[in-house]
């Protein structure tokens, strides 16, 4: 995302000095259009300078640049599929254009076009053979194909010829946890902090590393150290409430995956591990409001269902509980027949 979002570097001219906004203003000029589209850019508001790019383009349209800010400026308002003509318009129009290669095949990534960002990278080796972004970007693709093995050949590579890459420190240490080595992920998450300590996704996956690993001290260092630069990270909340549930100090669990579900009111992962926590502290009413609002976001989550269940069989409402059998049977019958039993021995 980080080369999506990339500067327009050299290209914001300096400001005129308007007396109106700026957003409103009309010119012929195509230059004067430009200069607006990337003000309105800079400020983040996406839908002007989309706006403007595009009616820049219909007067100046072979200019590599303006494609390319076009292209950014769709994906950062996740019009992705939009955004991808345009970085393969620069790139037609500027073979050597190693930003519209990144955000390609980036972009190709987020949208799970897997092939053709493979092929995008490989193109992009060829403009570029001393650049470690490809075969970064390769490792990336076979991570998401569960090749491991070739992952870790690829960002490697990567890393002989760019080492001070804290983004392939990071895949690096993404694909040693693939690879169940994680050790070796530690390592790489450290080493990626030690080039850019800033790097919020290497302190979360540490946490990750160090709750799956029941290490509570380390993990909540790691998850604050995540908070500390991105205070709404609800995947950080969420390893928290992991960390402490998992050695059953379930009241601070509660605090931090009630963050989570506040940071992120629409994830049901958060909605039913709440419910999970108030299940254990025997507080079913809460579980039972829990688990539901996890069902309305995901009608089909089996442990949301099986979690309902078991909270009105403990309240001893065998009917309800039986209705929650009767969904289950279509989805996941083997988790239906363990609610069944369990139901009928209570």
């Amino acid at each position: 995302m980080r080369g999506l979002l990339a500067v327009f570097a050299a290209l914001i001219l300096c400001p005129l000095g308007w007396s109106q906004d700026p957003s409103t203003t009309t010119s012929s000029d195509p230059e004067q259009i430009f200069k607006l589209a990337s003000d309105a850019y800079a400020r983040r508001d996406y839908a002007t300078a989309e706006s403007k790019f595009r009616e820049y383009l219909s007067l100046k349209p072979d200019r590599p640049e303006a494609h390319y800010n076009l292209g950014v400026t769709l994906v950062v308002q996740k019009k992705t599929e939009d955004g991808i003509p345009f970085f393969r318009k620069a790139i037609s129009l500027r073979r050597d254009y190693a930003n519209a290669w990144l955000s390609l095949t980036d972009a190709l990534i987020t949208v799970n076009k897997l092939d053709d960002a493979l092929t995008a990278a490989n193109d992009w080796e060829k403009v570029k053979p001393k650049d470690g972004g490809p075969a970064l970007r390769r490792s990336m693709i076979l991570s998401r194909q569960k090749k491991w093995d070739l992952a870790l050949l690829e960002v490697q590579d990567s890393l002989r010829k760019t080492p001070d890459s804290a983004r392939a420190k990071y895949q690096l240490g993404q694909v040693y946890e693939g690879l169940r080595q994680d050790d070796n992920a530690i390592q790489a998450y450290r080493d990626c902090l030690g080039i850019d300590p800033k790097y919020f996704r290497a302190h979360r996956s540490l946490g990750d590393i160090f709750e799956r690993k029941s290490q509570l001290k380390n993990a909540v260092d790691a998850y604050q150290s995540a908070l500390a630069l991105e205070p709404t990270d609800a995947a950080s909340f969420l390893g928290l409430g992991n960390a402490y549930f998992n050695v059953k100090q379930y009241d601070q669990a509660l605090t931090y995956y009630n963050a989570a579900v506040q940071a992120s009111p629409k994830w049901a992962t958060a909605h039913t591990f709440l419910a999970d926590t108030f299940e254990r502290l025997r507080k079913y009413d809460s579980a039972i409001e829990s688990f539901q609002n996890a069902l309305a976001i995901d009608p089909n989550r089996v442990d949301a269902l099986s979690g309902l269940g078991r909270c009105y069989a403990a309240k001893g409402d065998k009917k309800a509980a039986q209705d929650v059998v009767t969904r289950l049977k279509v989805i996941d019958p083997k988790a239906a027949e363990r609610l069944r039993i369990l139901i009928s021995g209570s």
